[in-house]
């Protein structure tokens, strides 16, 4: 099925005038109609929701719904704040992070850890990594992995008291994290 070209349009000189019978537009009704089913059959209007944006794949041939009505290869203006989830990482001897899911994420140390090489990061993006102590404190975090880049190659140190909080921001070349951090927010 594809979209209607401008040859399948129905005529109109059979409708347009008093005169004019439905038997002699017949075939024109019966023409807009199909064309009408074919682009119900195009658009398949089940799968969208108030608001969405189609774009037209020409490759598929075929109008495609685009999630969360932003076309991502223009200038956008918000009217309203933009921001990623903030999510909530595992404790553990080695703190996993994928950054496909945790752009914006937190730890509260519960022991000495060690920050793990994190996965699926993509070139221009930054990332935040909040580190909490719990409340006894005193915990380290190793930011030693080769992929965490830090000024200096001089790895910081997360503030150490009860409830104290870190802040890491990284941007991302695809390969690499390079990060700074700030500390001490209690």
């Amino acid at each position: 099925m594809a979209w209607p070209s401008t040859s399948d349009k129905a005529a109109t000189t059979t409708t347009d005038a008093p005169s004019d019978t439905i038997s002699g537009a017949r075939s024109d009704i019966n023409a807009t109609i199909s064309n009408v089913n074919d682009i119900i059959d195009f658009i398949d209007p089940s799968s969208i929701a108030n608001g969405d944006i189609l774009v037209y794949n020409s490759s598929s041939g075929a109008l495609e719904r685009k999630d969360n009505n932003a076309v991502t290869d223009e200038a956008q203006t918000y009217s309203r704040t933009q921001n990623f989830a903030q999510t909530t990482l595992t404790d553990a001897s080695t703190i996993a992070w994928d950054l496909s899911q945790n752009q914006v994420a937190q730890v509260t140390l519960g022991d000495n850890r060690v920050l793990g090489a994190a996965t699926n990061q993509t070139a221009g993006a930054t990332y935040i990594l909040i580190v909490k102590q719990d409340g006894t404190g005193g915990r380290t975090l190793d930011v030693s992995n080769s992929l965490y880049k830090f000024p200096g190659g001089v790895e910081p140190v997360v503030a150490n008291g009860a409830n104290d909080v870190s802040i890491f921001s990284f941007v991302s070349d695809g390969s690499n994290l390079f990060g700074n951090m700030l500390a001490d927010f209690s």
